[in-house]
């Protein structure tokens, strides 16, 4: 069977779509987020941000991730196997705001929220984990500890 390959523009809106759908809840839960960065000859290739909180670096949930993205999002249905990139993070991947909160209390928050992305965005951190692996009949088995 013969899969399309992604470019960088087609990835980058998966990313954005990812973010506010079911990623957002493990961002904000279990301080996880992952991001395609490549998807070629039927291989998703991912990063995943882990703070450890709720779910460790493992390859299962190597799997598990690697799969809810072959599940969830069309363009990646056809995906035959994954490499899953790990990196420990210390900061949460995302930021909630009370509705009590002032205007100079949020804009402070915003500077600082800008500031550690700039810092992100430039942070060379190491991998701690590289999984990869094929997806089979029982994928969908792993999800449970992840959901």
């Amino acid at each position: 069977m013969k899969t399309k390959n992604l470019d960088q523009r087609s990835i980058a809106v998966l990313n954005y779509k990812n973010i506010y759908s079911v990623d957002e809840k493990h961002r904000k839960h279990a301080g996880l987020a992952s991001y395609v960065f490549n998807y070629r000859d039927g291989i998703i290739y991912l990063q995943v941000d882990n703070m450890e909180r709720v779910i460790a670096t493992s390859e299962k949930s190597a799997h598990a991730i690697a799969y809810k993205w072959k599940k969830d999002v069309a363009e990646l249905n056809g995906a035959i196997g994954y490499v899953a990139v790990f990196k420990k993070r210390d900061t949460r991947p995302g930021f909630m705001y009370n509705l009590d909160t002032t205007k100079t209390e949020f804009n402070e928050a915003t500077e600082a929220i800008l500031t550690a992305f700039r810092k992100l965005n430039k942070d060379k951190t190491e991998p701690s984990a590289i999984y990869c692996g094929f997806f089979d009949d029982h994928s969908s088995k792993v999800l449970v500890d992840l959901v």
